[in-house]
């Protein structure tokens, strides 16, 4: 009997162990839980809060957009080298009294000119501009260099030059009502039709393989032009020293009168460093596009 109790006794013991065991790795595993439920919901609320604030970034953007809206743009050239703007807007939430900006500038100047302009009526507002205009050629060109290696694959680096943008102005409208400023969205000014009206567009390419430059030229004509390209030639350079001029020969079209190209291929002198691509007009202005044969 004494030995039954005994066993009863070491039983429960076990068992009061077991399960005082078991409460410790309870809480601790509940502790941990709580843990990564804070954890959790703090992610939680951080996320919250960053998307409240982009969300009141939208809205900000969306409410200094609403507030105008813009109208008709009409371009009329007035002379050589000058163009006339007219750039139409309304302001939604019109308040008399308020001071109208129009602020504007060429693509790629750092500055804004600023002018004041005056209600029409009704929120609806217009000004003239009368924009300097540089006449050039629209002019894209590309570069292709092969590494000519023996024994090792063909690599080609593709690196394409954008577009000259002189006739490429951008505005926006500010406006001062007492402490309150507001500016609205920018918006592009494109005199690609003028630009087509002076010379006929380019689009030219280079390829490098070892030694060889080979020379590509599409000409483009709208309008048509008043000036078309009347030749064109390669020149190579050491430093800033010509070492040899490259002519380049009208390919034959059959729709010759729209457009016309130019291709050539020469074996490259050898230090040469750089190489300019020419072209003249029937104006007599010639325009290029250099080239680094180094890099």
């Amino acid at each position: 009997m004494k030995k039954e109790t005994v066993a009863i006794t070491l039983l429960l013991s076990a068992a009061v162990l077991l399960a005082a065991i078991n409460m410790v790795l309870l809480t601790k595993q509940n502790a941990h839980l709580f843990g990564l439920e804070e954890n959790i919901n703090s992610i939680r609320s951080g996320i919250q809060s960053e998307m409240s604030e982009v969300t009141g970034f939208i809205e900000a953007l969306q409410d200094q957009s609403a507030w105008w809206e813009p109208g008709e743009l009409e371009v009329v050239e007035t002379g050589p080298e000058q163009s006339t703007i007219k750039i139409e807007w309304y302001l939604k939430d019109y308040r008399a009294g308020s001071n109208i900006f129009i602020n504007y500038r060429r693509l790629g100047e750092e500055k804004y000119t600023s002018l004041e302009v005056a209600e029409n009526s009704r929120g609806h507002c217009s000004i003239q501009l009368t924009l300097p205009i540089v006449p050039e050629p629209q002019w894209s060109h590309s570069l292709s260099r092969h590494s000519g290696l023996a024994g090792s694959p063909e690599e080609m680096f593709n690196e394409a030059v954008a577009d000259n943008s002189p006739w490429q102005y951008e505005y926006y409208i500010s406006l001062a009502d007492g402490e309150t400023v507001r500016t609205g969205s920018v918006e592009e000014i494109y005199l690609d039709k003028l630009a087509c009206s002076y010379y006929s567009i380019l689009d030219s390419h280079i390829d490098i393989e070892k030694d060889n430059i080979s020379v590509f030229i599409l000409e483009t004509q709208y309008g048509p032009p008043r000036y078309t390209v009347t030749g064109a030639r390669l020149e190579l350079l050491k430093g800033s020293r010509v070492v040899q001029q490259l002519p380049l020969e009208k390919g034959a079209r059959p729709d010759e009168s729209t457009d016309w190209q130019a291709d050539a291929g020469y074996k490259a002198a050898g230090g040469c460093d750089a190489a300019c691509l020419v072209v003249t007009f029937s104006d007599g202005k010639s325009f290029q596009q250099q080239i680094d044969l180094n890099n």
